[in-house]
């Protein structure tokens, strides 16, 4: 039975791969290390040192940013093909009304952030301002993104 639920996911993977369907990945590690200067390894070690149970939730909070950043290519992209002629305005104005808006996103980042924290000592934590301007640039990164999948699973050039 094991080796019937390894075949099947293999499959699946192999099936993904060869549609050649990308999958948004997030800004996650880029804002780690931008933002904090370490690595997901270097966090993960961070995490661990103070409780091993840290690393689950920061693993989680990241799965869960993949997961919405996931359904909003998946939105635009249905949205967009509704067009009969999709132009990039049509997607700048799904991710300016879907996506750079969205209080869910910023919400997720607030919490990704939360998590991450957790793991540092009090002299690591940015400002406020800093953390305002991370908040930013990682929305307008996760979007970016997102337009960039959308328009890809559309068969649109970027």
């Amino acid at each position: 039975m094991e080796f019937l639920l390894l075949v099947v996911i293999a499959v699946s993977i192999g099936l993904s791969e060869a549609e050649g369907i990308a999958k948004y990945e997030g800004p996650f590690a880029y804002m780690v290390k931008e933002k904090f200067g370490l690595t997901l390894l270097e966090l993960k070690d961070r995490c661990d040192a103070k409780d091993k149970s840290l690393w689950k939730e920061v693993s989680e909070a990241r799965k869960l940013n993949e997961e919405l950043g996931e359904g909003l290519v998946t939105d635009i992209a249905n949205r967009a093909a509704k067009h009969p002629n999709p132009t990039a305005e049509v997607y700048e104005d799904l991710i300016e009304d879907r996506c750079l808006t969205n209080t869910v996103i910023v919400n997720v980042k607030h919490f990704n952030t939360y998590k991450i924290l957790q793991c540092l000592s009090h002299n690591e934590f940015p400002d406020e301002s800093q953390n305002q301007e991370m908040l930013i640039k990682s929305i307008s990164r996760t979007c970016a993104e997102v337009k960039l999948l959308a328009m890809e699973r559309n068969g649109r050039e970027s």
